[in-house]
């Protein structure tokens, strides 16, 4: 049985393709199988893994550069969704949730070992978490900001809205993504910001994702990344 990571968040635009496509970006570098479940019918992420599929690495690629194949699939089915998920022949699911609470993000939550909500550093985002709390009850969240702006406050407002929530198995990660023009560079390519040598946020995306994967270590005992 794969791992599942659901990437979720009932609001649109908060960067959840983003993350899915960075995520597994990362562990197809180390060598593991991945598939990005696009449950959302807009299917951004079924676009991104078309690109993927027949562009060539840009110039300013790592000159060495090994991965493992990063399949998108696009589930929107409510009924056969998590037998479908669980049918997957690999080593990691992530699914780029629906911005939508009903059907299909409701059964990935009972199926990932961990839920990941990003958020923009706005408070309109952190007023609509209630919402995907009353979801995710008994699930581990890991709250990515997205878009963040260096050297910025933002920590302190989310620290305060996130303690009003008084959810016990929700946690601000340390790790934020910033804003940056390899986002929009690397997309072009099917790519994420891994893609560039020297670009702040492929360090930026390495902490995080190593962030992620040592909270599901130390929920399962298991190791992952």
């Amino acid at each position: 049985m794969p791992v599942v990571i659901a990437v979720v968040n009932q609001k649109g635009g908060v960067g959840k393709t983003t993350v899915s496509a960075c995520l597994a970006d990362y562990l197809s570098q180390r060598g593991h199988s991945v598939v990005i479940v696009d449950s959302d019918p807009q299917e951004s992420s079924v676009d991104w893994g078309a690109l993927r599929a027949k562009t060539g690495r840009s110039e300013h690629a790592l000159v060495q550069y090994k991965k493992s194949p990063i399949r998108v699939v696009g589930l929107c089915q409510p009924k056969s969704f998590v037998d479908d998920v669980l049918a997957l022949q690999t080593d990691y699911v992530i699914i780029d949730g629906a911005s939508n609470l009903k059907g299909i993000t409701r059964h990935t939550i009972g199926l990932c070992s961990i839920a990941i909500i990003p958020v923009t550093p706005s408070s309109y985002d952190l007023w609509a978490m209630d919402k995907i709390l009353d979801e995710t009850k008994g699930v581990r969240k890991l709250v990515v900001v997205n878009r963040a702006i260096r050297h910025s406050m933002d920590t302190d407002l989310i620290q305060a809205e996130l303690a009003r929530l008084n959810e016990p198995n929700l946690v601000l990660m340390n790790a934020m993504l910033y804003q940056s023009v390899n986002y929009s560079r690397s997309i072009i390519y099917g790519e994420t910001p891994i893609l560039f040598r020297n670009g702040s946020a492929r360090k930026d995306i390495e902490i995080f994702c190593k962030e992620a994967f040592k909270v599901m270590e130390s929920i399962e005992g298991a190791h992952y990344g």
